[in-house]
């Protein structure tokens, strides 16, 4: 005889996280909401509602009445001191953490804190109410966020193209001759190289922030590239390296950059602005 009972999809067993049950076909979280209670409100420094979040995932609040007033949306972590958070218009629209008559509507917030508060502000007149409800739930999220543009504006917003220019972009120093020189003599970025050894040993270039010739055993080095012997040596900053007063080099045949090496040891270019 078969015995078996069918289980129920609606039956639900308890888990590890206090106030959470799972479906016991799917293992899933059960949602579930439960009403809060909203304290009307009619004077400056009301507090409208104040929750403890433990187990909770969002919080819907829906302001109601007639009133002249500002609602702030608060969460605190250690019960003492609130910080603003903002809520989803649940009818689609831009977070905000507060509201007045005119922007009232139903809005979730994340729980994010160990409790929440609405409390009013700049009060004048009227009778602020509403109702709450305390989901144990990820924060929904009603609406697709949009793009939009100024009513002015002739800027199609969505879209992305791509042109050449014939202007804009870096400059270029070459590296060709003799064993130290000058890049820029005023303050710059440094974007990129195109180097290479034509020694029979590592040379090392030395760069200066300075807007006269590097000196070696004089000067010293904000920058050292060394390059082995008949290697090529290239390399691009996005986001450049900034020389204070001036871009300058110096061929050298030690790192710490104390002895010249022969001129036209290293060859090539720089990229700079």
């Amino acid at each position: 005889m078969d015995l078996t009972v069918p289980r129920s999809p609606r039956q639900t067993s308890a888990v590890a996280s206090p106030g959470y049950s799972v479906d016991p076909e799917t293992g899933q979280p059960m949602v579930y909401g439960t009403a809060a209670t909203v304290t009307p409100g009619t004077a400056n420094g009301a507090i409208l509602m104040n929750v403890d979040l433990t187990c909770v995932g969002f919080v819907v609040f829906n302001p109601t009445g007639t009133y002249v007033a500002t609602m702030a949306y608060e969460q605190t972590l250690d019960g003492t001191n609130w910080f603003a958070v903002a809520g989803l218009p649940m009818a689609g629209g831009v977070p905000a953490a507060t509201d007045t008559a005119s922007t009232a509507q139903a809005r979730a917030f994340p729980a994010v804190g160990k409790a929440m508060r609405v409390r009013l502000t700049a009060y004048t007149s009227g009778t602020v109410n509403g109702q709450a409800l305390l989901v144990n739930g990820d924060v929904p999220i009603p609406y697709a966020p949009s793009l939009t543009g100024s009513q002015s504006s002739t800027t199609l917003i969505g879209s992305v193209s791509f042109s050449t220019r014939a202007s804009g972009g870096c400059s270029t120093g070459r590296i060709v001759t003799g064993t130290s020189g000058v890049i820029k003599n005023s303050s710059g970025q440094l974007y990129g190289y195109d180097l290479m050894n034509v020694a029979a040993a590592t040379r090392y270039l030395q760069f200066y922030a300075k807007s006269s010739a590097g000196v070696p055993g004089t000067d010293t080095p904000f920058r050292t590239l060394p390059i082995p012997a008949g290697q090529l040596a290239d390399s691009q900053f996005i986001m450049g390296v900034a020389f204070t007063s001036g871009i300058s080099w110096a061929i050298t045949t030690d790192a710490v950059g104390t002895t010249l090496a022969a001129s036209t040891d290293i060859v090539g270019s720089v990229e700079y602005a």
